[in-house]
C-alpha cells in the first residue's frame, strides 16, 4: 500500500469512526495540522484532541497536535452519484433553531393557502460560504417563503394574511448543530408575493439583497456583525425592478438579474455602492429589460428559474410541464451565448423530462448544472448535467429530493427548502410558520 493511499485510509477511517458531535462543517473551528510523517490528512472536517479521545476512549499521545485538520475536498461528480440526505433543522422549546442528523428525508407535504398557520409557497434559497484566514466571515443560508403566521403581520397593512417571509440561518454544523441560531435574522413582518433573497457565494459581508415585493425595491442583507434585512420601510434602495420577479439572483460582476415568467423578459440591476431613497431609485436605478417571448435564441418562452454560471452566464430554464422544457444562455446584455457547445444548438440545453415541473435550478462552482423536478404524482427527483457534456441525459440522478427549491455550495453540498413546517418539540407551530431547510451531499467515489 503506498503511503497516498494509506493516508487517505486513515483520513476515511477517522472520518467514518468519530460521532456526528465531533464534526465541525465549514472553517470555524482553530486550526492546528496534524501530520503523519510530515503528511498532512486531506478530507472534509476538523475534530479536536478532546473528541477524539472520546470517540476512541484513549487519551491521545504526548506531542498530539491539539488538532487535527482535515482540508475539504470536492466529491467528484459521476454516473453511480446519488446524493443522501444529512440533516435538517429543527426547532427547540425556545424557538431556536438546529442542525438534526438524520439520513431521512422530509416528506412532500401539500401547501395550503388559507388563513390557518400553513406554509403556501416557496420562492428561494441561498447559500453564502464560510471562510477563515485573514478575513473570516460565517457561512449562511437565506431562504424566502409564503405562509401565514400568527405572530407576523403585512409590513404595510399591519395585518395577518398569506405573507411572504424571509429568513438567514447559520451554516455551522459543529456543536451537535446548535450553531444555526447564531445570526438568525428576519425582516420581523410579511410582504406581499414575489419576495426572493440572492446571496454571492463567495461575497462579502455586505454585498447581499433580497427583493421588497411590495414595492419591487432591492433591499440590502447585512451578513456582518449581526445578520440583518435592511427594512422594507426604512427608504434604503439599491435599485428598482420593472417587474414582479419569479427568481432574483445575484451576478458576480456585482449585477441583480431577475427573471419574469409572466412576461417572458429578464432584467439585469447595475448594483450602486450605496443605497439611495426609494425616489431616487425610481429614476437613476431602474432595472433593464431584455428578451421577449419566442423560440429563436436570445428570446425565451415562460422561463421558470434561472441560475448563474461561475464564468457568469446566465442559464434559464424555458417551458412547463406541457411544453418541452430546454436550458438557454445569456450574457448579461440579455444577448444568447453558444455555451452548450456539444448541443447540436449550442445556445440550448434539451431537457428530455417528460412531463416533469422544473422547481428550481442551480449551478455549482465549476459548472455542473443541477436542475429539481417533480412528477404529477409528486415524485422528486435531483439531475446533474454539465454544460460540456454530449446528449441531454443526466450524468446522475437521485430519486427522493422532496424539496421544493434548492442551491449548491462551494463543496456541492445541496441545501434545500422543504415542504415541511418546522414545529416545537410538543407539535405546536410557533409564531413564524417557517419551512425546515435540510443537506444533502454526494457520497465518496467509487
Amino acid at each position: 500500500m503506498t503511503r497516498g493511499v494509506w493516508l487517505a485510509l486513515v483520513a476515511f477511517v477517522i472520518a467514518t469512526l468519530l460521532p456526528r458531535s465531533a464534526l465541525a462543517h465549514g472553517t470555524g473551528v482553530s486550526k492546528a495540522e496534524y501530520a503523519i510523517d510530515d503528511h498532512v490528512i486531506h478530507a472534509a472536517i476538523v475534530f479536536r484532541r478532546e473528541e477524539l479521545a472520546n470517540a476512541f476512549a484513549v487519551e491521545p499521545a504526548r506531542g498530539v497536535a491539539d488538532s487535527i485538520t482535515i482540508t475539504q475536498t470536492k466529491v467528484p461528480i459521476q454516473a453511480t452519484t446519488v446524493y443522501r440526505h444529512t440533516l435538517k433543522t429543527r426547532l427547540d422549546a425556545n424557538a431556536h433553531h438546529a442542525w438534526t442528523v438524520t439520513s431521512t428525508a422530509p416528506p412532500y407535504v401539500p401547501t395550503n393557502n388559507g388563513q390557518t398557520p400553513a406554509l403556501g409557497d416557496f420562492r428561494s434559497i441561498t447559500v453564502r460560504q464560510p471562510r477563515s484566514g485573514q478575513s473570516p466571515q460565517q457561512g449562511y443560508v437565506g431562504y424566502a417563503w409564503r405562509a401565514f403566521s400568527t405572530g407576523v403581520n403585512d409590513c404595510r397593512a399591519n395585518s395577518p394574511g398569506q405573507l411572504d417571509l424571509l429568513a438567514n440561518l447559520n451554516t455551522d454544523l459543529s456543536d451537535d448543530g446548535v450553531h444555526a441560531q447564531d445570526g438568525y435574522a428576519t425582516v420581523g413582518c410579511g410582504l406581499q408575493a414575489g419576495a426572493s433573497v440572492a446571496y454571492g457565494l463567495l461575497d462579502s459581508d455586505d454585498r447581499n439583497f433580497y427583493l421588497d415585493s411590495d414595492t419591487r425595491h432591492v433591499r440590502q442583507v447585512q451578513l456582518a456583525p449581526a445578520p440583518k434585512f435592511a427594512s422594507p420601510g426604512g427608504d434604503q434602495s439599491f435599485g428598482h425592478l420593472n417587474h414582479a420577479s419569479t427568481r432574483l439572483l445575484l451576478h458576480p460582476s456585482g449585477h441583480i438579474v431577475s427573471i419574469s415568467t409572466a412576461t417572458h423578459q429578464m432584467e439585469t440591476l447595475k448594483l450602486p455602492l450605496a443605497p439611495k431613497s426609494d425616489a431616487e431609485a425610481l429614476t437613476q436605478l431602474r432595472a433593464r429589460t431584455h428578451s421577449g417571448r419566442g423560440t429563436r435564441p436570445g428570446l425565451m418562452t415562460r422561463p421558470v428559474t434561472a441560475a448563474i454560471s461561475p464564468e457568469g452566464v446566465i442559464v434559464v430554464v424555458e417551458g412547463s410541464d406541457d411544453e418541452h422544457m430546454r436550458l438557454q444562455a445569456f450574457d448579461l446584455g440579455g444577448n444568447p451565448i453558444p455555451y452548450f457547445k456539444r448541443q447540436a444548438l449550442p445556445y440550448f440545453f434539451p431537457l428530455a423530462l417528460q412531463g416533469r415541473i422544473c422547481l428550481d435550478l442551480a449551478i455549482e462552482f465549476t459548472g455542473y448544472i443541477y436542475l429539481l423536478s417533480r412528477d404529477a404524482q409528486y415524485d422528486h427527483r435531483l439531475d446533474i448535467y454539465h454544460p460540456q457534456q454530449t446528449g441531454s441525459a443526466p450524468i446522475c440522478s437521485t430519486q427522493g429530493v422532496n424539496a421544493a427549491r434548492l442551491a449548491v455550495d462551494l463543496w456541492r453540498s445541496v441545501y434545500t427548502l422543504n415542504y415541511e413546517t418546522l414545529v416545537l418539540p410538543n407539535g405546536s407551530i410557533p409564531g413564524l410558520t417557517e419551512p425546515s431547510v435540510s443537506v444533502w451531499i454526494p457520497p465518496p467515489p467509487t
